[in-house]
């Protein structure tokens, strides 16, 4: 370690006093200064120094170096090497003053491996950084903690207690910029492939999605049970709407309207049956049109059309008409809004009461006189369901 151990003792002549022979070899000078801690010598030479001087009281100074007051025994084995601090101080500290673009380095090495840990700071870069197995790891700059490599925060077995965010959280690829600014604060994905959530809740618990405010500690939720396997999805912290695996239902019977006057739904399409009602009080199935148009229920087989029943705006008339060859043909009913009703058309075939349908019936022949028939023909003529041609 040192080529002249005279030399040394000459530059250092308090390090003479404290051996038995000033004429000790080199071997000899490198046990006491400590030749298993060379990156401590300097700092044990300085310490050997200031005990000379009566600034501190001496101390082997191949196996510790003890700064401020630092007392010579309750340091833990493996991390007495170098000691600072009495105890009695409110801060102890260490400054090192590279230049200012120079690095300051703490390392660890083996006997093989000139590097294994270190803790870097770049003065130019303004950069802490963490090695291991002689590999940049992390990187903490003014604005951000980071991996320098592709790391996980934690492992299945030694896991983070608690996560603190004070921004947002970008996961799996995810951008920093292009998210609404009101939905930024958990992103996740690049754009490519799928992107995905899981929870992993007991077999009979739930697992739950939930928003709060400043006066409850849940308001709206979205949940799922696993003892039923069903959804609900609740606001101002009550449960609203339930789906399972074969209905989406209300909570509670009535509890809930689909849509409203003012926010409708658009196309509703069924596969099956459609039931209104309780067997209790009144309910209504009601189609609201403009004036200008008609209000329609469309009868269709097989997804053609067969049949409609509608409601005319412009004259307030009922009609059911049939439809053929692409069109709807002339009303087989129409219900006035007076009250009247027209049966039929001029070539459609009518019956009573279990008749065979035909087409209107003429009439002819000499009535003879009687002013009776002559009425009634007359009147079954008005009505449409006959023609008189009787004399």
């Amino acid at each position: 370690m040192f080529s002249d151990a005279t030399a040394t003792f000459a530059a250092y002549p308090e390090l003479a006093t404290k051996v038995d022979d000033t004429a000790v070899a080199d071997a000899d000078l490198d046990e006491l200064v400590g030749a298993s801690y060379g990156n401590f010598v300097d700092a044990c030479l300085v310490q050997t120094n200031e005990c000379a001087l009566g600034e501190r009281a001496w101390t082997d100074a191949g196996v510790t170096a003890r700064f401020g007051g630092a007392p010579a025994t309750g340091w833990n084995a493996n991390a007495d090497n170098i000691v600072e601090g009495d105890g009695n101080s409110s801060a102890e500290g260490m400054s090192f003053w590279p230049s200012d673009a120079g690095t300051f380095n703490l390392a660890v090495r083996n006997g093989s491996t000139s590097l294994r840990g270190l803790m870097r700071f770049d003065q130019g870069a303004q950069l802490w950084s963490w090695w291991t197995n002689g590999v940049q790891r992390w990187g903490a700059d003014n604005a951000a903690v980071y991996p320098i490599a592709s790391m996980t925060f934690g492992t299945d077995a030694n896991r983070w207690s608690a996560g603190y965010y004070s921004g947002s959280l970008y996961v799996a690829d995810a951008p920093t910029t292009g998210f609404n600014a009101s939905a930024d604060d958990l992103v996740m994905g690049d754009g490519t492939g799928d992107v995905g959530l899981s929870a992993y809740s007991g077999a009979t618990s739930l697992f739950r999605i939930a928003a709060r405010d400043s006066g409850s500690s849940i308001a709206g939720f979205i949940q799922y049970a696993h003892n039923g396997d069903f959804w609900t999805f609740g606001t101002a912290a009550t449960a609203k709407a339930l789906l399972t695996g074969t209905y989406y239902a209300p909570n509670a019977s009535g509890g809930l309207t689909l849509g409203t006057s003012s926010l409708p739904w658009g196309d509703v399409y069924a596969g099956s049956d459609i039931f209104l009602g309780d067997a209790g009080g009144l309910h209504r199935f009601i189609i609201n049109a403009d004036g200008a148009n008609s209000g329609d229920i469309i009868f269709q087989h097989d997804g053609d059309t067969e049949w409609r029943l509608r409601s005319n705006g412009a004259d307030d008339s009922l009609t059911f008409s049939h439809w053929a060859a692409g069109a709807f043909t002339a009303n087989v009913l129409r219900m006035e809004s007076d009250g009247g009703i027209v049966v039929g058309k001029s070539s459609g075939e009518v019956a009573f009461l279990g008749g065979t349908p035909t087409t209107k019936q003429t009439v002819t022949g000499s009535t003879g006189g009687n002013a009776a028939l002559q009425n009634l023909l007359t009147a079954l003529a008005a009505y449409g369901l006959i023609t008189d041609s009787t004399t």
